[in-house]
């Protein structure tokens, strides 16, 4: 949020039919206020918001960034202490595909050529990122709306990179710091695969569950990366 809107606590707002294209005056204003530029209802989240502040868009739910601020810097600080570069995957699995951070730090940050599955349970994120951020289903992307338990548990693939976001709003649902869950997405990393897994950790709720995912982990192989004060990234290697 920009200053001003933290002091007023009010934002402008402008028409959804407006959102496709951004103009030179809007740029300028977000730098100031923040314009909330489209609402969408969801039913696992509430109402995600794409807001247009300092020049970029980005997507929050009522309680937390889903797409593009802090959510985007945790994983591009998280990805930055990887071996990604010496080691670039050729398939990833996203689960907890959002409106895409992740996809756009390996795809157009990085610029590497794997190819990725994303999937998330909300099909309005999918189409917030479609409308927002021009990411669709293409060549090198494919996209499914599917609950992360019953996608990891049927598919047949198995992936070099595994990168899970699993929030609804601010928390993790507890499933997936499950045992079930987590052997099925190990038993999905190809040997020598990458697992990088997002928690928020800022309160007695959140930590627990960081801990109880992290047992499944071997400690030898694993590391917690701390991107950002109050998020805990497990950094597992097979």
């Amino acid at each position: 949020m920009t200053l001003f809107h933290v002091i007023f606590g009010y934002p402008l707002q402008i028409s959804r039919f407006a959102c496709m294209r951004i103009s030179r005056l809007q740029f300028i204003w977000s730098y100031i206020l923040g314009i909330l530029i489209d609402k969408k209802e969801s039913a696992y989240s509430g109402t995600l918001e794409v807001w247009l502040i300092n020049g970029r868009k980005m997507i929050h739910s009522p309680n937390a960034n889903y797409s593009y601020d802090t959510l985007h810097r945790v994983f591009q600080k998280a990805i930055a202490q990887t071996d990604i570069l010496v080691n670039p995957p050729q398939k990833v699995l996203i689960l907890g595909f959002g409106g895409g951070s992740v996809y756009t730090i390996l795809h157009k940050e990085l610029q590497l050529s794997c190819h990725i599955t994303g999937v998330d349970i909300d099909p309005a994120l999918f189409e917030l990122a479609e409308t927002h951020f021009d990411i669709h289903a293409s060549p090198s992307l494919n996209l499914h709306i599917a609950d992360a338990v019953d996608f990891i548990r049927n598919t047949s693939e198995s992936y070099d990179w595994i990168v899970i976001d699993l929030f609804i709003d601010n928390r993790v649902p507890d499933v997936f710091s499950g045992k079930d869950f987590m052997e099925n997405v190990i038993r999905h990393l190809h040997p020598g695969g990458t697992l990088l897994m997002n928690f928020i950790t800022s309160d007695a709720e959140g930590t627990a569950l960081f801990e109880k995912a992290l047992v499944h982990f071997p400690p030898e192989k694993t590391t917690v990366l701390k991107p950002l004060k109050h998020n805990r990234v497990i950094y597992y290697k097979k």
